[in-house]
């Protein structure tokens, strides 16, 4: 492949570059991707599965049919080469012989029409301007060889940094991607904003519930489940239990130990259990 030549020789290929034996480097390295793309002066595409030639005849492909290829190359399917597209001002298309076939600026309405990528941000414009749902729109179709890459090879589109888990899934995985995106969305008063809500917002008493159970140890609270004045309270219907104390002296897992003692006493006739 003369034409390339210059690429073997002086080129580097983001996969080939990165230690991946060593966890912090490919953390730092998938952090920091979009950004050494965006600094990049170019960036050189070979497509594998677009011919220039036809393997048969041997014969100059016209414009036309080399695009019908461009259009169905598998570059375009995956999750990685999103970024790849995107950051680098300039982007240059090679065939599988090695030959230069169109660049980025030249072909952008078919990117955009492969991709769905709006032509503003294929010619550099702030992502940030962009909404959450579009950039996240460019992924769709897209795979990557491990599930949790399709999260992590979107944080330079969102401009974002978390740390990597290869163990997580992708649906948790994205998940994170999402809570790190919101959050640096949000301006110093949304935060403000948001942290005073949280504030004035009422405690939801299932949540305080369960966390209540799994704090308390074996035997708290037998004492008072073994009283006598609890067995009684529990045949007298209509009436209430108070708990009243100081703050923090284990009102909330003494009440979460009574309500499950309760719900399992009455566990054929819930309706008369209010808490």
């Amino acid at each position: 492949m003369p034409r390339l030549k210059c690429l073997c020789e002086f080129g580097k290929g983001d996969s080939c570059c990165i230690d991946k034996s060593s966890s912090a480097e490919l953390q730092e390295s998938i952090n920091s991707m979009f950004r050494w793309y965006r600094g990049a002066k170019k960036c050189y595409v070979y497509l594998s599965d677009v011919f220039e030639k036809d393997e048969d005849e041997h014969d100059h492909l016209s414009r036309s049919t080399w695009e019908s290829a461009f259009r169905k190359s598998k570059w375009f399917t995956r999750g990685w080469t999103l970024q790849e597209l995107i950051a680098p001002t300039s982007v240059e298309f090679f065939s599988s012989e090695g030959t230069r076939l169109c660049d980025k600026r030249s072909t952008e309405q078919q990117i955009h029409d492969i991709t769905g990528i709006s032509i503003d941000a294929l010619r550099g414009d702030a992502l940030s301007t962009l909404s959450f749902d579009e950039r996240m729109s460019w992924a769709q179709g897209r795979n990557t060889t491990r599930e949790e890459d399709m999260a992590y090879s979107l944080l330079g589109i969102f401009d974002v940094h978390m740390p990597l888990i290869y163990s997580e899934g992708k649906e948790k995985a994205l998940i994170r991607l999402e809570k790190e995106c919101r959050e640096s969305f949000q301006t110093p008063r949304d935060a403000r904003l948001g942290k005073i809500r949280q504030w004035l917002s009422p405690p939801d008493p299932s949540l305080n519930y369960e966390k209540a159970l799994k704090q308390r140890q074996a035997d708290t609270g037998l004492w008072f489940l073994e009283s006598d004045e609890f067995a009684k309270w529990k045949i007298d219907t209509g009436s209430f239990l108070w708990l009243h104390g100081i703050p923090g002296c284990g009102k909330t897992i003494l009440s979460s130990i009574i309500l499950q003692n309760v719900l399992k006493h009455f566990a054929k006739n819930t309706g008369k259990v209010f808490a």
